[in-house]
């Protein structure tokens, strides 16, 4: 038997596909995967500058490429051990700045079933990750945040692995200053990516936008 759940996320997709056959594609996935080749090219091209300008896993003593990051802060990276050494007495400092700056998470209380990801396929089309999800495997990790586009209240937030997965209110200390950094970066999609830990068994993002992700 077919829930009504299903049901209804069938129907959502039938609705959806009728709308992009409407502009000429084969499906919703199909419009959605051109969609985002199009975000893909525009992240690289952002990385790219980043990586020119020095800033995209870098190693902070040396220049050469990064390969771990500072476990204090996150947002450091070192090629190893030594030069994370030889640099900690110009890093300290900053360090402990930069982990005041995370801010425990404010769940937005929708509803457990409202928190909804999508994974998108030219082939296979939509997927539907439904829930809120807060124990991921790794503690610390990058999260994407996306504002709604309709321009209503909750910003979805969720990591790569999709076992991170809820909703944040732009109305918050966090959110309005994700949402600013969002809005302010000049790739101008509403979403961003972020860094994020787990203490003490709670969600925790540093505001400081990152360099975007080809995910």
């Amino acid at each position: 038997m077919t829930s009504s759940s299903n049901t209804s996320h069938e129907e959502q997709i039938k609705e959806m596909n009728k709308e992009a056959n409407a502009m000429g594609f084969d499906s919703i996935g199909h419009y959605m995967a051109e969609f985002q080749k199009n975000v893909k090219k525009m992240a690289n091209l952002q990385r790219d500058g980043a990586k020119m300008a020095g800033v995209l896993k870098t190693c902070r003593k040396c220049q050469s490429v990064g390969e771990k990051r500072c476990t204090g802060c996150f947002m450091v990276w070192y090629c190893g051990r030594d030069c994370q050494s030889q640099d900690w007495v110009n890093h300290k400092g900053d360090c402990k700045k930069t982990r005041k700056n995370y801010e425990e998470v404010e769940l937005l209380e929708m509803g457990k079933g409202y928190a909804t990801a999508i994974s998108l396929d030219q082939k296979k089309g939509c997927d539907f990750h439904h829930g809120i999800r807060t124990g991921p495997k790794a503690a610390q990790f990058v999260v994407k945040v996306q504002i709604a586009l309709d321009g209503s209240d909750g910003m979805l937030v969720y990591n790569k692995d999709r076992d991170v997965q809820y909703t944040i209110s732009y109305k918050s200390s966090l959110g309005k200053k994700i949402k600013n950094q969002i809005e302010n970066n000049f790739m101008s999609i509403p979403k961003g990516y972020f860094y994020s830990i787990i203490r003490d068994g709670k969600n925790y993002i540093n505001p400081q936008i990152l360099p975007p992700e080809t995910w």
